[in-house]
């Protein structure tokens, strides 16, 4: 391998260093993530779909992997390895105290996975000072490894979890002592050979771990938790990790996938409508993503503060001048992008673009340059987005989070408060984890005594968001109807305030328009009719002036159903 070289989607930048099993490389991929890059010698298999489901600080998280040649793709670690700060001689009890606990811990989380690294050893660990990670995964479950590390059953074709609990026994000892225990002619490692540093129970506890028949040694876990007592800090998981891990995940949403596939093979005009968190704009990063891998073109239409801008851009990157102002400049702009052989136009949060921006993309839409782009109002003619399946948002948590077990009434309050869109099932594990009642501990993960009852999304329940005096009112009303109301009700109700308070309402988050029907999310459902978000003072009927309130609400609902009892639903 060498500079440049491309591996599936992933280009070679440098070499990092030598393993097990070869070299492994810094790359890069089109939509410019960076990672760690290893050949391996047979394509990964059921310990890969496990090592996905690994969540731990300490473990560098799956990017890519690929079938030929056989290859896997990891997060680029921080820092240096622990093999270089060793040059510099043995480190303190104290440090080696936070790195075994840490260490130890991270090995449970892949023993509970069915994971076994399998060529544990200084050179195979990272360290910025802060954070401490895992690497090169090369050798997982399988007869690889280095020499000197290895356990005596691993000597006669036998490899278990146990040894790596040995080889992690044998890098802390190194740590303390600033080298390997070796043999009387200095060839090989003698791991009973009495030890030269470290108070006693840690000589004890490393002794036990060294064993050399496995059932003797201590599991990861038994030894994570002696190394905690005696003062072992384990790293804690943070948002950042949980967040980066949602960004990696890869979750099947059959309908949404299949549109974008097709969209990607045939072309045309394809608009997804979904509120914030729905999956639409990761959909375009996938695109982008597939679009660069393949080679062809395209280009991404974006808001600007400056007129015309954007479209200056898009049409430059393409080789092409801005046409002459004028009334019909926007359709001369696609005309001349319909030149372009092949080309795919993506556009994220269409809402937003500046007035020229729209106008653009509605001459694209017209024309036969082929447009993805993603939406949150109702748009005729849209691929409406559908919120996922319990299944499907487990299968979401278990891509973050890791292997799950069993954690009752997760799935469902998951389902409850984010009305099962991504995004905000997502922000509620991560304020689940800020807020303690999501806790990891030895590799797997509990609910505290608070569970994940009354979690709510603050983000989106802001009183301070900019809602108008007919959006606050109109929520109030579905409050008082009971959460759903037919448009048809909503426009007796509002008049002609009811399609720009809905809208009002949609982009905020608290509410959804679908099948017809006005629905208050989760967000909204939090809220009710008295609340200062959802508080008012507006004309019930034309001419009329009332005071704001519940009562008030309920008079104005229970007037409307009574003459029109077919809305009652």
């Amino acid at each position: 391998m060498k500079p440049a070289d491309r591996i599936g989607r992933w280009t070679l930048t440098r070499r990092l260093g030598e393993g097990a099993f070869g070299e492994t490389w810094a790359a890069q991929d089109p939509d410019g993530r960076i990672g760690a890059l290893k050949k391996l010698p047979e394509v990964p298999g059921e310990e890969l779909r496990a090592l996905e489901l690994v969540c731990h600080p300490a473990v560098v998280g799956v990017l890519d992997s690929g079938l030929s040649p056989p290859f896997l793709v990891m997060e680029l670690a921080p820092g240096q390895t622990l093999e270089a700060r060793l040059r510099a001689g043995p480190l303190p009890e104290e440090e080696v105290l936070r790195i075994g606990a840490t260490l130890a811990d991270a090995l449970a989380t892949l023993h509970a996975a069915g994971v076994i690294h399998g060529d544990i050893k200084p050179a195979n660990v990272m360290s910025d000072g802060e954070r401490l990670c895992l690497v090169d995964f090369g050798a997982a479950n399988s007869m690889g490894g280095t020499a000197r590390y290895a356990a005596p059953e691993r000597l006669v074709g036998r490899t278990t979890s146990s040894s790596d609990v040995y080889a992690l026994g044998l890098l802390l000892r190194e740590l303390l002592e600033g080298g390997l225990p070796l043999d009387e002619l200095g060839m090989g490692v003698a791991p009973d050979k009495p030890m030269s540093a470290g108070s006693d129970w840690m000589r004890s506890l490393l002794g036990q771990m060294c064993a050399p028949h496995e059932g003797a040694r201590p599991s990861a876990v038994d030894v994570a938790d002696a190394l905690t007592l005696r003062g072992g800090a384990i790293a804690p998981m943070d948002a950042g990790l949980l967040l980066g891990r949602a960004r990696r995940a890869r979750v099947p949403r059959v309908e949404l996938d299949r549109s974008v596939r097709d969209w990607l093979k045939r072309g045309g005009q394809l608009v997804l409508q979904g509120p914030p968190g729905s999956g639409k704009s990761r959909a375009l990063r996938y695109a982008a993503t597939e679009l660069q891998a393949a080679g062809r073109p395209w280009v991404r239409l974006f808001r600007s503060d400056e007129p015309w801008a954007a479209a200056e851009s898009v049409l430059g990157s393409m080789g092409l001048s801005l046409p002459d102002p004028g009334p019909l400049r926007a359709g001369a702009i696609a005309m001349a992008l319909s030149t372009v052989q092949g080309l795919r136009v993506l556009v994220d949060e269409a809402d937003s673009l500046d007035p020229c921006g729209e106008q653009v993309l509605e001459a694209l839409l017209r024309s036969e340059v082929a447009v993805l782009a993603a939406v949150t109002r109702t748009r005729p003619g849209a691929h409406t987005l559908v919120p996922m399946t319990r299944q499907g948002l487990r299968e979401l948590s278990e891509a973050v989070l890791g292997r799950l077990g069993d954690l009752p009434g997760l799935a469902d309050a998951l389902h409850e408060v984010s009305d099962g869109w991504p995004g905000p099932a997502v922000a509620l594990l991560v304020a689940a984890l800020g807020e303690g009642r999501l806790i990891r501990r030895a590799g797997t993960w509990h609910l505290s005594s608070r569970g994940l009852e009354g979690l709510e999304l603050r983000a989106k329940r802001s009183p301070d968001l900019p809602i108008s005096e007919a959006a606050r009112r109109l929520g109030a009303l579905l409050t008082v109807y009971g959460l759903a109301m037919p448009l048809g009700l909503a426009a007796r109700l509002m008049g002609d305030e009811e399609p720009s308070a809905t809208r009002e309402l949609v982009d905020a988050g608290l509410v959804d328009r679908e099948a017809g029907l006005l629905r208050l999310t989760a967000a909204g459902r939090g809220l009710r009719p008295d609340d200062p978000q959802w508080a008012y003072r507006a004309p019930v009927q034309p001419g009329d002036r009332a005071r704001g309130g519940c009562g008030q609400v309920v008079d104005h609902v229970v007037q409307a159903l009574a003459g029109q009892p077919e809305l009652v639903v």
